[in-house]
């Protein structure tokens, strides 16, 4: 939260047109035992991320924020079998760092010019069930 708000500050006192994207989570738009106050603080940081949207579009900045499903530590290949057989996740393989690579580099890009204000779930289809 802070670090968005730093950004933006540089962003419009030095008239930067550009991107903010939050890094937040599943857990701040669907409950998991046990993860009060992590869900507590992704759902705040997708609320913030859609307030700074609304409130840096006339300064030409778009914020959007990328909702990671379950990533498993690449070395944790236990954990990745139990994620891609979890019949939650509808894609059947637990995601890679790479997965929110990609989507970054998306929101980054010109590509994604009529975006802001917008959650993006790369989960493999977790939050579907």
């Amino acid at each position: 939260m802070l670090l968005s708000q730093l950004a933006a500050k540089h962003m419009v006192e030095n008239h930067i047109e550009g991107n903010i994207i939050n890094i937040s989570s599943i857990s701040g738009i669907r409950s998991h035992p046990n993860r009060v106050a992590h869900g507590t603080a992704k759902a705040a940081l997708n609320m913030l991320t859609k307030n700074m949207a609304l409130e840096l579009a006339p300064h030409k900045i778009r914020v959007n924020a990328i909702l990671p499903g379950g990533v498993p530590y690449a070395t944790d290949p236990e954990t990745a079998a139990l994620v891609a057989n979890d019949p939650s996740t509808p894609l059947q393989r637990a995601g890679k760092p790479e997965d929110q690579a990609k989507m970054a580099l998306f929101l980054a890009s010109q590509d994604s010019e009529w975006l802001t204000g917008q959650l993006l779930t790369v989960d493999g289809g977790q939050t579907l069930t």
